[in-house]
């Protein structure tokens, strides 16, 4: 079985052009829009790393700089606290740790007491060392929305001056413009260029299939078969090498996939990875809040009856349409609209038919402060991605929490795979039962997540 091929999957035609602006004498910048588990993390890891688009040696536009490409991710609570300190210290980091860092004064710049003075310096020394500074800010959305710093419009408009001097990418699950109306007319956010990310087209999901089924008997129907299971979705697309290395493992023999096996893949697909999808795209399609949402649905009912031909939607349907393909629900092939997966069509058609029933909780009440006291005393064994786990645990008694959930808020990486939810659950249980902490338990509830149900009595001392 061939080993897995994430770049190609996630090089799609459109980092071409985002690569070349990043790279022109004056360089142009970007906003990366696409919806949850749409790639957009592994799209900027890619531009990162050492040997892809950016930093590859096969790059062939010639440069008379050198390039420093820096990843943040916005979710973390530093960047909302203070954004411009937040990208000024962490360039300053990134720059300390190179092999060969630049011939600039970083101990005089990190004694600068303003952040914007810190990066402004940073960014104008290492163009002057023959450097350009590439900043890619995922989840950058998350910085213009809910509760908003009162200064975050000043902050975030002090990059603008910037963009003279370096190259910005910056990620986001809807349009900026959409997600704060308010900052709508920012300078910054007027200056980026807007790239949406949807499905893989179908000759690419073909190729990257053809690739990683590569030896198995019967290719053609194999190829066949998971191209209308995935519908070129990159969360499904990025697992199927996984599911199929899994598969072979399992095998008598190992014999290799064939069609024999199709029924495995198909389970192993939809129950790790799909309901995790499709659950996400049924709460959009249900968002009350979202005044595109109600109008989309009617079009998945019609979708689900028959495709729909591009020459017959309406015009008062056009903006539901391009909120569908935004979001990755469906795709487009020979001037046809359906819906992106089979397996989809199944799902939404179920709950369609039958809504389901609304989800009961136990043991719902919160736990009290004293309780909480109690247990923090006693996990300072615990990593801190443990405790993570177990405070966000304590702080939802009683709720199924599912993967993503768990993957968007403990782990900051909603793209990750669900193994690493499933083997940070086994440990926090393994240690609980080491230290004889009797808090409650962690419950798995199939196909759905996980319910943390905690016991009546107060934790032992």
């Amino acid at each position: 079985m061939p080993s897995p091929i994430q770049d190609k999957l996630f090089a799609r035609s459109q980092l071409q052009s985002i690569a070349e602006g990043l790279l022109a004498l004056q360089p142009r910048n970007f906003s990366l829009i696409g919806a949850k588990f749409m790639g957009k993390t592994r799209i900027l890891n890619h531009l990162a790393a050492p040997d892809g688009p950016l930093l590859g040696e096969d790059v062939e536009m010639r440069r008379a700089y050198e390039l420093i490409v820096v990843y943040y991710d916005c979710a973390w609570p530093d960047a909302a606290t203070d954004l411009l300190a937040f990208l000024a210290d962490g360039l300053r980091r990134h720059l300390q740790q190179l092999a060969a860092p630049p011939a600039i004064d970083l101990e005089q710049i990190r004694h600068e007491p303003q952040a914007n003075e810190r990066l402004r310096r940073l960014v104008v020394e290492l163009r002057r060392a023959g450097y350009r500074p590439i900043l890619l800010l995922d989840n950058f959305d998350t910085l213009i929305t809910g509760d908003v710093p009162d200064d975050m419009e000043w902050k975030i408009n002090q990059l603008r001056p910037l963009t003279r001097e370096l190259g910005l990418v910056v990620a986001s699950e809807r349009p900026l413009h959409e997600a704060n109306r308010e900052l709508a007319s920012s300078p910054l956010f007027n200056l980026l260029n807007q790239v949406f990310l949807r499905l893989i087209e179908p000759q690419e999901m073909r190729e990257i299939l053809r690739a990683v089924t590569a030896g198995g008997a019967d290719q053609d129907v194999l190829i066949a078969k998971l191209s209308k299971w995935t519908g070129g979705h990159p969360f499904l697309l990025s697992r199927i090498g996984e599911i199929l290395l899994d598969v072979d493992e399992m095998l008598p023999g190992r014999g290799g996939i064939g069609l024999a096996h199709l029924p495995l893949i198909r389970l192993r697909l939809t129950e790790d990875y799909g309901r995790l999808l499709f659950g996400e795209l049924w709460s959009a399609l249900q968002d009350q809040e979202d005044p595109y949402a109600d109008g989309a649905l009617a079009l998945v009912r019609c979708l689900l009856t028959e495709p729909l031909p591009l020459d017959k939607i309406q015009p008062q349907w056009a903006r539901s349409f391009y909120w569908l393909l935004n979001k990755g629900i469906v795709r487009i092939e020979n001037d046809t609209c359906y819906l992106f997966s089979s397996l989809f069509e199944e799902y939404i058609g179920a709950r369609l038919e039958q809504p389901a029933p609304a989800k009961t909780t136990r043991s719902p009440a919160a736990i009290p402060q004293n309780t909480r006291t109690l247990i923090e005393e006693q996990v300072q064994q615990f990593t801190p991605q443990e405790r993570n786990l177990l405070r966000y645990f304590l702080d939802h008694p009683g709720e199924i929490v599912s993967i993503d959930q768990l993957l968007a808020d403990v782990w900051k990486r909603p793209n990750a795979s669900a193994r690493r939810v499933q083997e940070g659950i086994r440990r926090l249980r393994n240690r609980m039962e080491a230290l004889q902490l009797s808090i409650g338990e962690i419950e798995n509830e199939w196909g759905e997540g996980y319910r943390f149900v905690p016991v009546r009595t107060e934790p032992r001392r």
